[in-house]
Parts: structure tokens; sequence; C-alpha cells
């Protein structure tokens, strides 16, 4: 039998707990996308979904078939911008553009 990694565990009930804080959530996903992996961004609009109920009920809110937002978070993502922007918008977010910082 598998064992839990007990700590991995608590942080993650705890950090589920604070993404149903949609300020939180929103600080959330702008760290993740600042870091510049677009898997692990992807992944963290998953688990804001997964906080306010399942991926099928967000789906139908966001009239997106379900299969594309399982395909959005799968182990090949390949999601149309289209989609990540109703994504967020069904959120309660918006994606804005702005200038990069000069290095």
């Amino acid at each position: 039998m598998k064992k839990k990694n007990k700590p991995l565990a608590r942080f993650t009930d705890f950090l589920y707990e604070e993404l149903r804080d949609p300020n939180f959530a929103l600080k959330f996903l702008n760290a993740v996308l600042e870091e510049g992996d677009f898997d692990a961004f992807l992944l963290a609009i998953k688990d804001v979904i997964r906080v306010h109920g399942s991926i099928t009920s967000f789906a139908q809110e966001a009239n997106i078939s379900r299969t594309t937002l399982y395909k959005m978070f799968s182990d090949k993502p390949n999601p149309e911008l289209r989609t990540i922007l109703t994504v967020l918008n069904t959120m309660g977010y918006d994606l804005r553009i702005t200038r990069a910082k000069a290095a």
C-alpha cells in the first residue's frame, strides 16, 4: 500500500483552503505565471477550479466542453489562447499585457 506524504497532504489542504479566497487565488495565479512555466500555470488554474467544484461543472459554466478542459490539463497541453481567456474570465479574472522590465 502506498503511504501518504503527510506534510505534502497538509500543504495541499492549506493551499486549497487559501485558494478559496479570490484575492489569494489572483496572487497565486500571477506568481505562477511570472515564473514562466506554462505547464505550472495551467496546473494552477486547475487547482483554482477544483477548490470551487468539479471540472465538469466548471466546463458547463464556462460553456466549454469538458474534453477541452481535460486536454488543457493533460500531459501535453496545447490550449488555444481563447480557451485560456474564457477560463480566466469565467473564474472572474482577466489576462493583461504589460511592458517587460528592461534587462
